[in-house]
């Protein structure tokens, strides 16, 4: 059988608002419901522990760019590595029927053509067909590792070539995949959901409904096997924001500025 790992920058502790945990949780428990059991995830933060397939590993890093540098590394040299890597973001939805699915293909690349995202403050989910690949696709191993890109500070002043997983996946993961085997899903079956709000620090840098207007149209139907997820993230939304007072939006503001160091 295939075997798939899955690496999660967490967001700094310092960020994790009862609110932003939720959404943790609800990302979660998206990986644990796979009705697969040959994966693991490791989640790359503060702390170490093992609980079923999550494995937490601490790092002495904090920015995204550094906790993914710095955990790919560890993979450079290992004997025993899995089949494919994934790389999900903490507050992120993944199918999961998904690795079932994909178990029976052979291919280098598997991905949604149609990026799927769910607004959090409208409730909505918007499908658009973009040139590029996702943040989230399954590469084979031998590729995630792969040297590829431009040369850069990996990690402050480590000027080196870095590995397909640590680069710009809108600038290059298409570049890179060109002529090898990629498999899109399913529109109607996307491999996973990315979930906006206006409490992001990305979607911070000004007027957040011109921010959703990037995304298309917030048109399309929620997939099916998404709908226990999304009623419970709606829920969530409700009972942190739904009367978006002055104080909450204080609190929104606060969770912006948190996160500001992360990305």
């Amino acid at each position: 059988m295939k075997k798939f790992l899955f690496i999660i920058p967490q967001s700094p502790a310092s960020s994790l608002t009862p609110f932003r945990r939720s959404l943790t949780e609800v990302s979660m428990w998206t990986l644990k419901n796979q009705t697969s059991s040959d994966w693991e995830a490791l989640l790359i933060g503060e702390e170490e522990k093992t609980e079923g397939n999550l494995h937490y590993v601490r790092s002495p890093f904090k920015t995204k760019e550094e906790k993914l540098h710095f955990v790919v590394d560890r993979f450079l040299n290992a004997r025993d590595l899995p089949e494919y890597f994934i790389r999900l973001d903490d507050d992120d939805l993944i199918s999961p029927l998904v690795l079932d699915k994909v178990s029976r293909l052979e291919f280098d690349c598997y991905a949604d053509h149609w990026h799927c995202f769910y607004d959090l403050s409208t409730g909505r989910i918007s499908q658009q067909k973009r040139s590029w690949l996702p943040n989230t696709v399954i590469h084979k191993t031998e590729h995630a590792l792969a040297e590829y890109g431009e040369y850069h500070y990996v990690v402050h002043s480590d000027l080196r070539r870095p590995h397909l997983l640590q680069n710009d996946h809108s600038k290059w993961w298409h570049q890179y995949y060109a002529g090898k085997k990629t498999i899109f899903a399913p529109k109607g079956n996307p491999f996973y959901i990315r979930v906006l709000s206006p409490t992001s620090y990305t979607a911070s840098g000004g007027q957040y409904d011109h921010y959703l207007e990037k995304f298309g149209k917030w048109d399309s139907p929620v997939p099916e096997e998404y709908r226990e997820y999304i009623d419970e993230l709606k829920k969530i939304w409700i009972a942190s924001f739904g009367n978006l007072n002055p104080a909450k939006k204080n609190i929104l503001k606060s969770m912006i500025a948190k996160l500001k160091n992360y990305f």
